[in-house]
């Protein structure tokens, strides 16, 4: 799952949508929140 949100996000990069900063930030957000997603939690 991540892998797929993280090539959106390369190609909204590429795409001139998003700067490489927004995706990292972007992507850090999404990491977060499966963290505090119940199903991913231990």
């Amino acid at each position: 799952m991540t892998k797929q949100f993280r090539a959106i996000a390369e190609q909204a990069i590429e795409d001139n949508l998003i700067t490489p900063l927004e995706r990292r930030e972007i992507m850090r957000m999404y990491e977060e929140g499966l963290r505090g997603y119940p199903y991913f939690e231990k």
